[in-house]
């Protein structure tokens, strides 16, 4: 199958986002032909270019054909429209070169408000079907703006929808859509090798964007008090972005300096290795289309505690295999930690049925699951 992928360029390191490059290659090695059109804007620092490039730039990696294209972007003013008919006018002068040897078969467009409407395009200019997914922020920050009529355009002129979550299927079939949303779970990368580590009992980690969805605050105050009961009670942080400041200053408010630690951005492998080093996974964020960082932690070995009503609620089954708990109670996260650690069996068989299901959730599996939905929208036509 000849899968041609919709995509845009992420943060400086990643070739787009890194779930969407590990989908890619999971394609890949199941003997798939993926080709990527990674819309990069003029201006946008990528790790394959300048900030100021050519037009086209195409490279390889492991297997994936990237063909990177520039485009004039208004940022953030031209989200709803500007920037979709900006790099149309790119792809109308330069289709037939980004497709040279190359016949999709499917379309498959990460994102909807962007990629999806980029999508139908194709689909109209190509004659090939569409599948589009969404990932959360791309229909929950629209919706909040007034855009559902927009987004439920772009979600009825696809063949298929999927979401990372059934949570996040709903809110996208909230929209109106004539479409059944499929929920597909992502994977994580289970070819990582992680070394040998002692777990260190009373040991916290929480790994994501320093943003106010991500609830990193409810974490640190729930370290405040288990830490004020024993002060053995210990806190990673892994990330970085606009609230880490603010973070930081709430630790040295709280005097939580020697028992809170800031590790910053770390490579994927290190990652892995921090949360098979920890006891427990916090983050009750939301709004949550699924993360990855979950499935990651459990696989490791770690209790993971997420939202309940959030997408996590797809791998994680309350007092089953983890803890979804409402946003915004860092005292019920320190009564699940401290029952855990009151209850060692409790602890043990938790985070074993929590490793048993993440072992399941590999890219593979993923990539299966969107060829049976990709076969699906082509026996269409």
């Amino acid at each position: 199958m000849n899968i041609l992928v919709m995509t845009h360029s992420q943060a400086k390191g990643f070739i787009t986002t890194s779930f969407v490059d590990d989908q890619m290659r999971a394609h890949v090695r199941r003997g798939n032909r993926v080709r990527a059109i990674v819309a990069v804007p003029q201006g946008k620092e990528n790790s394959f270019d300048r900030r100021i490039g050519k037009t086209i730039v195409r490279q390889e990696h492991e297997g994936v054909e990237y063909v990177f294209v520039r485009y004039l972007s208004l940022s953030g003013r031209g989200e709803k429209n500007f920037n979709v008919r900006s790099f149309i006018h790119v792809l109308n002068r330069k289709l037939p070169e980004i497709l040279r040897g190359f016949t999709p078969d499917v379309i498959h467009a990460h994102t909807v408000l962007f990629d999806g409407r980029i999508g139908i395009w194709l689909k109209r200019k190509l004659a090939v079907p569409l599948v589009v997914t969404t990932h959360g922020g791309d229909i929950v920050k629209p919706m909040a703006r007034g855009w559902s009529g927009l987004l439920k355009e772009i979600c009825d002129g696809a063949d298929e929808m999927a979401a990372d979550s059934s949570a996040l299927g709903r809110k996208c079939e909230g929209l109106g859509t004539v479409k059944k949303v499929v929920p597909v779970t992502l994977g994580y990368a289970s070819n990582i090798e992680v070394p040998p580590v002692e777990r260190i009992p009373k040991r916290l980690i929480q790994v994501s964007n320093f943003v106010p969805s991500k609830r990193i605050a409810v974490t640190i105050e729930a370290l405040r008090i288990l830490h004020a009961e024993d002060p053995a009670y210990h806190l990673i942080l892994i990330g970085d972005g606009p609230e880490r400041e603010k973070m930081e200053a709430l630790v040295q408010e709280y005097g939580l300096q020697e028992a809170i630690t800031f590790k910053g951005r770390q490579p994927n492998a290190k990652v892995l290795e921090e949360m098979a080093a920890s006891s427990y996974f916090v983050m009750v964020s939301a709004p949550e289309g699924l993360g990855i960082v979950y499935i990651e932690a459990m696989s490791q070995g770690c209790l993971a505690i997420g939202t309940v009503g959030e997408g996590v609620a797809d791998i994680i089954s309350d007092g089953e295999n983890g803890y979804l708990l409402p946003v915004d109670r860092p005292d019920l996260i320190a009564d699940r930690i401290r029952a855990c650690e009151q209850d060692p069996d409790l602890r043990e068989r938790l985070r074993a049925a929590g490793q048993e299901k993440a072992s399941g959730l590999t890219w593979d599996r993923a990539a299966a699951e969107y060829e049976k939905l990709f076969q699906k929208a082509m026996a269409y036509r």
